[in-house]
């Protein structure tokens, strides 16, 4: 679909201060997300081009045999040029990602976008095929508490497969797919001028064809989820509670004090004092679930010991935290609190790592570059009776239960 989008100048740039500043283009459904930093001197830049499938592990064959035959094909290029090109396929879409000189990456995602959409050469399908059979296969024999968020996943995310179910449509090549039926998001972050990163949005945009990406939001959200592992010795069991939306900064803070509190308390009791397993873990993870991207809070233990059991132990453990709220005095709070803000004030060690987070917050739903600090703010506001309010452990959680096969 031809591109529309009028050519902005610098002036249209949004600037946070004089070395700081973005940019947010629509065009066809279509977002690009600009952002420049001077704080970084290096002359790269680094382009994550996010492309929203319906069922993003159709197109798995597909992505591995393009990265294989285009890295194949423009060595030499990518070598002189020193820039690279990864793809993956995640629950988002397909995500690609290109680094590298500013001066040579216009060319070089140019040429890259024509061999995605062009490219007809299936010679290396059946290679690739096995690999991908072999992803497949390695996530069926993931240790129970990992497959414990493919439970998650399932009780979520609209045409999420498991593994199993995978391997079967999979194998019986039944695949149909539009490769031209997406919306994309892109992110662009580094030395690289706001008219270059325009025309990678259109680009991107002269590809795609819109569809209609309205989600089902009279998906049945299953509470109890139960999956069998391969382990022979371990059960595995994860709660989640659902805390907001990445967005919402207000509950999202008081939801990160919450983990703060109980993280550590958690392993300590369970892993260190109880010994009821190897890994006991809590932290919190972004899904995009049917209605949003949802921010869920989780509480998972692997363990010898039977499901029934650890699911009371944990329902245990969550009473016992309310209470341990319930009482909290002011010092604990607020040393808890500005640990908190202590973590969001780490700063990224170079221009990478500033583009990994621009990409996680932007196909996460968040625009601001500010970010980090608006939720400071918030958490700086949150009282210890705010805390105390917080209805978080009110909701029945989605408990996934990853049961042992028998011996």
């Amino acid at each position: 679909m031809k591109s529309e989008i009028q050519h902005l100048k610098k002036e249209d740039v949004q600037l946070i201060n004089e070395n700081f500043g973005y940019k947010i283009i629509q065009n066809n459904g279509n977002e690009l997300f600009y952002v420049f930093d001077k704080s970084f001197k290096v002359p790269k830049t680094y382009i994550n081009i996010l492309l929203r499938y319906k069922d993003p592990f159709s197109f798995t064959k597909h992505v591995k045999t393009i990265e294989e035959v285009f890295i194949k094909t423009y060595e030499n290029l990518l070598n002189s040029y020193q820039i690279s090109v990864e793809l993956n396929v995640s629950l988002y879409g397909v995500n690609i990602k290109i680094g590298g000189f500013s001066s040579q990456i216009l060319e070089v995602t140019k040429i890259f976008m024509k061999f995605y959409f062009d490219n007809s050469d299936n010679s290396r399908e059946e290679i690739v095929k096995e690999q991908v059979r072999d992803d497949i296969l390695s996530s069926i024999y993931l240790s129970p508490y990992r497959r414990i968020f493919q439970g998650l996943y399932k009780s979520l995310i609209e045409n999420y497969w498991y593994p199993e179910e995978k391997l079967k449509i999979f194998e019986s090549d039944s695949f149909v797919f539009d490769i031209f039926e997406f919306k994309a998001s892109i992110d662009i972050v580094g030395n690289i001028s706001l008219k270059d990163s325009i025309s990678i949005l259109e680009i991107v945009s002269d590809y795609s064809s819109n569809f209609d990406s309205e989600k089902n939001l009279n998906l049945k959200q299953n509470k109890l989820i139960k999956l069998q592992s391969t382990d022979t010795e371990n059960n595995a069991v994860g709660f989640f509670y659902k805390i907001c939306s990445p967005k919402d900064y207000e509950i999202s803070a008081k939801g990160k004090i919450v983990l703060q509190l109980l993280q550590e308390r958690f392993f300590n009791q369970l892993r260190t004092v109880e010994e009821l397993g190897y890994i006991v873990t809590s932290n919190s993870i972004v899904v995009p679930s049917n209605c949003d991207n949802e921010v869920y809070l989780y509480f998972i233990v692997q363990s010898e010991r039977e499901p029934e059991f650890l699911i009371d132990r944990i329902s245990k453990f969550i009473e016992e935290s309310k209470e341990f709220i319930s009482t909290l005095d002011d010092s604990t709070f607020e040393l808890f609190q500005e640990s908190v803000i202590d973590s969001l004030k780490e700063k990224p060690k170079n221009l990478c790592d500033y583009s990994e987070f621009i990409n996680q917050i932007f196909t996460f739903g968040v625009c601001e570059l500010n970010y980090k600090d608006l939720l400071i703010e918030k958490v700086e506001d949150v009282t210890l009776e705010d805390l105390k309010r917080f209805d978080l452990f009110e909701q029945d959680p989605i408990v996934v239960v990853v049961n042992k096969t028998s011996k």
